[in-house]
């Protein structure tokens, strides 16, 4: 666990409530928490709303180094940030997946032709 809060930068905060911490910081232990166990596959929804900069550089990072060893599914609806963390990019219109893709196949363009198609 302690590799897990160096890498995050949030060792000194390991003894403070949780909720007296800012929101990207209580991200970033929901983060340790999901992989204390090691899994294999890490679902992670929306990890970067709410976040400061310097958290979400955080994140990125950590979730880029991890990307090698872990299946990792991003829910977002930030597609430059998608094309920068995943390898391939699924769009989900009304709960069913519409197209998956390349993440250097896509532009946003493209994203905004699949959701004009309607269900």
């Amino acid at each position: 666990m302690n590799k897990l809060l160096n890498l995050l930068k949030i060792t000194r905060w390991k003894h403070e409530p949780i909720k007296k911490l800012s929101r990207g910081l209580q991200n970033r232990f929901d983060l340790v928490r999901a992989l204390i166990h090691d899994p294999t596959i890490l679902l992670l929804d929306e990890p970067f709303s709410s976040l400061d900069v310097l958290s979400a550089n955080i994140l990125k990072e950590f979730i880029g180094n991890m990307r090698e060893n872990k299946t990792i599914v991003v829910s977002t609806h930030d597609i430059d940030l998608a094309k920068s963390l995943c390898d391939r990019e699924g769009i989900l219109v009304e709960g069913r997946m519409r197209k998956v893709f390349k993440s250097s196949d896509i532009t946003s363009a493209g994203v905004k032709a699949i959701f004009e198609m309607g269900p």
